[in-house]
């Protein structure tokens, strides 16, 4: 509608040169009666709205008196029907249907007319069957201004009539939505949650039946009314969003088709909540006969995120689009790229400003790390891909360091899984892992459950592996993801710990949205807890391909989330989620793979050569149930298997031999079976089989699996 209002001063350069040959029009035109409106340099008319009219009747009001005063320079005052406050005048020119007598008359002679307007005994009226066409009305109004000796005039007897617009489309027909919506098959999540709102505002706006259909089920035709919804094999989907820059969402019209979208795919639930609430004013604003849409009314287009100007244009590829992970970040993607075009951005965004921080390699790929005035970006080369992922975020953001820190000479490097309290906290998951590195530091990963004995469990290991007089000082701990049997532990640790223990930094990379069960508070929750750590570093954005360095050992991370965009959104869970990363101590390389699933699991290994995964120790991924795929441990290859499952558990208060149906039963996943009988396993060590301490470098010995059953019956004794 204000788009619509804008276009009535768009008149006025129009007007003004009509009114400069209007004398000549005047004296051919003696025998019709003009009256003025304004004469002398004053008006005694007023413009009327009913009390009760929408914002955008009483908009389209002041839009007209801003219209006339710049045309004669006087301003005609604005009034409400309440009669109350105001008495009726002879002069008026009444907008809409409200309590004027001729108003409503006027309103129902429209019939299948769009608008009307008439002039008689000295007032005027202006009728139309919504509120876009009534912008219509009062335009045309302003077109039959004439002059007559200097006066601002109106003919007498004026009656102007105007059709519906020919591309106006009647919005319910036969008791349903006119259009069907059409939205991408295999979208991701953040595509059918705008899909699913769009369906349940617009039953409930319209009362109607609404139709919900997937690109691939309907054949595309031009004689068919669609509102499409983000990226459908439709044309004119692929033609808004090409339209389109980075963070753009958008609303346009393209025939019979109504296309929505958003550069990031995050976004497209903003596009959605744009479409609905022109839809809901093309409701709220129609006055007589059918809801209509007049797809002008319905474009609209949203730019945001500031901190984003002046990300690089990518020249070469194809886009595939972004996706916003946070305010503060987002991805964008382009396949159809080799290692020239990548070296090509860099360069670009070089000369554009960026300052390189750090470059990397891993699994075949490329990785530059830029820092600009507004962003950074981390730029990636996945080269089995021909895939280029420019990683932006909001400039200030902290990254480890690539370079090698002072250490001592190797020696005393240990490593250690915890038992998982798994009385305490009442269920089967959790895993804490422990390093100790040549300076007597540690790096923690995980940490388990929010219970006292997690807590207390991993303060006297820090303590007793500790010089005697010292403080533990954690140099570095990891969360893989947002699951509270992962990070629970740092929270109570925190609680009970913080004034006898230093850490120096954490590392992690969470979403706060797009999968089923996130809750968005859960990040930014954590990442309070960790700076209740005085002096400690929150590396919250560590991506894929980065290297650094924790005294003598050397991290790389594998995965993070940003990954999954776009191939595996769709279909991945919270597990999928997980930040992987390899750490390398006193020459063994050992992979945590946290929880991750069939999604991470399958773009993992697609981006990264199996040498990037090979390891001699392996983490097993999700304590044994749904995990990793059966290819992610073949390339791993590890001797040692690190198993963070319970032994012993519990299942609705009854007691339960968790990792023997693990590897016994068929129900769990294949990589159980798979781990157990491969060659190169050589040693299986289950946390809950107690405290494991390995001398690193590690040498596997000893039978490959645990006498889980004795340990199974061992603690049904001690429990029951």
């Amino acid at each position: 509608m204000k788009l619509r209002i804008i276009h009535i001063l768009s008149w006025l350069a129009a007007v003004m040169l009509l009114l400069a040959s209007c004398g000549d029009r005047a004296d051919s035109e003696q025998e019709k009666v003009l009256c003025p409106i304004v004469g002398d340099g004053k008006s005694d008319y007023v413009i009327i709205v009913g009390k009760d009219s929408g914002s955008a009747v009483k908009e389209l009001s002041l839009s007209l008196a801003d219209s006339i005063e710049k045309l004669c320079g006087v301003r005609l005052e604005r009034r409400t029907d309440d009669t109350g406050k105001y008495a009726e005048t002879e002069h008026e020119i009444v907008i809409g249907v409200c309590g004027r007598t001729g108003s409503g008359d006027l309103a129902a002679t429209l019939g299948s007319d769009g608008w009307k307007v008439s002039f008689a005994d000295g007032k005027i009226f202006i009728a139309a069957r919504n509120e876009s066409l009534l912008c219509n009305a009062v335009e045309s109004l302003l077109e039959a201004v004439v002059t007559k000796d200097g006066d601002f005039c109106i003919e007498e007897g004026l009656s102007i009539t105007g059709a519906v617009p020919d591309e106006a489309v009647p919005l319910i027909a036969g008791g349903a939505l006119k259009y069907e919506i059409i939205f991408q098959e295999d979208c991701d999540q953040a595509t059918v949650k705008a899909v699913n709102g769009l369906y349940d505002k617009l039953k409930s706006m319209l009362g109607c039946s609404v139709s919900i259909k997937t690109d691939n089920s309907v054949k595309a035709s031009d004689d068919s009314y669609e509102i499409l919804i983000g990226r459908t094999n439709r044309p004119e989907s692929t033609e808004l969003y090409d339209s389109m820059g980075y963070f753009d969402v958008k609303c346009a019209a393209y025939g019979k088709k109504i296309a929505v979208g958003a550069s990031m795919d995050s976004n497209i639930g903003a596009a959605v909540d744009m479409l609905s609430s022109k839809l809901a004013a093309a409701v709220s604003g129609t006055f007589s006969g059918d809801v209509i849409v007049i797809p002008s009314d319905i474009e609209g287009e949203k730019l945001s995120a500031a901190w984003a100007e002046g990300i690089p244009e990518v020249s070469a590829g194809k886009s595939l689009g972004g996706y916003v992970f946070d305010d503060n970040s987002t991805v964008l993607c382009y396949d159809g790229i080799n290692e020239a075009d990548y070296s090509f951005y860099v360069t670009s965004a070089k000369n554009s400003g960026f300052s390189i921080l750090g470059e990397y390699s891993l699994g075949g790929n490329r990785y530059t790390l830029l820092e600009g005035k507004n962003n950074d970006l981390y730029v990636s080369y996945i080269s089995s891909l021909g895939m280029l992922r420019v990683y932006a975020e909001k400039s200030g953001t902290k990254y480890p360091l690539a370079e090698q820190q002072d250490a001592p000479a190797a020696s005393g490097q240990k490593l250690w899984q915890l038992p998982v309290d798994v009385v305490g906290s009442a269920s089967n998951g959790g895993m804490s892992y422990v390093i100790r590195l040549a300076d007597g530091t540690f790096i923690v990963v995980g940490g388990g459950y929010a219970t006292n004995r997690e807590a207390d469990g991993l303060y006297e290991l820090l303590m007793a592996n500790t010089a005697d007089g010292k403080q533990p000082v954690i140099s570095a701990w990891f969360i893989t993801h947002l699951h509270y049997d992962h990070y629970g532990c740092l929270k109570k640790f925190t609680e009970k710990y913080s004034d006898k223990v230093t850490v120096k930094a954490f590392y992690c990379n969470f979403p706060t949205r797009g999968y089923a069960g996130l809750e968005s508070n859960t990040a930014p929750t954590l990442v309070s807890f960790m700076k209740k750590w005085k002096g400690a570093q929150i590396y919250d954005r560590i991506h894929s391909g980065m290297t650094f360095c924790i005294a003598d050992a050397k991290a790389e991370v594998l995965f993070t989330h940003e990954d999954l965009y776009p191939q595996r959104m769709s279909d991945a869970v919270v597990n999928d989620t997980t930040t992987v990363f390899a750490i390398t101590v006193a020459g063994q390389r050992i992979l945590f793979l946290g929880d991750i699933e069939t999604a991470s699991s399958d773009v993992m290994t697609s981006f990264l050569a199996p040498a990037a995964i090979k390891s001699d120790i392996v983490q097993f991924a999700h304590h044994g149930y749904e995990g990793a795929t059966v290819k992610v441990y073949k390339e791993a290859a590890a001797p040692v298997v690190l198993w963070p499952a319970p032994i012993y558990g519990t299942l609705n208060g009854a007691p339960q031999a968790v990792f023997e149906s693990m590897i016994t039963t068929t129900s769990y996943s294949p990589s159980n079976e798979y781990i157990c009988k491969a060659d190169f396993t050589k040693k299986i060590i289950v946390s809950g089989a107690g405290l494991a301490e390995l001398d690193l470098p590690y040498t596997p010995s000893g039978e490959k699996l645990p006498d889980y059953r004795s340990i199974y019956l061992e603690l049904l004794k001690k429990y029951n």
